[in-house]
């Protein structure tokens, strides 16, 4: 899953462009997709939750 690349500034004004991939894997993958409505999307959210 790629995460949108982000701007940012270090504690020294240095301008840095951050780029990302998230690699998930479902541990239970039986039970991610009966306890989940939406397995992809639920693991998208906690991808953006997280960064």
């Amino acid at each position: 899953m790629k995460v949108p690349s982000q701007d940012l500034v270090t504690r020294d004004n240095v301008s840095v462009k951050v780029n990302a991939v998230v690699y998930f894997r479902a541990v239970d993958p039986v039970r991610a997709v009966l306890e989940l409505a939406n397995f992809l999307y639920a693991t998208s959210q906690l991808a953006n939750h997280i960064t």
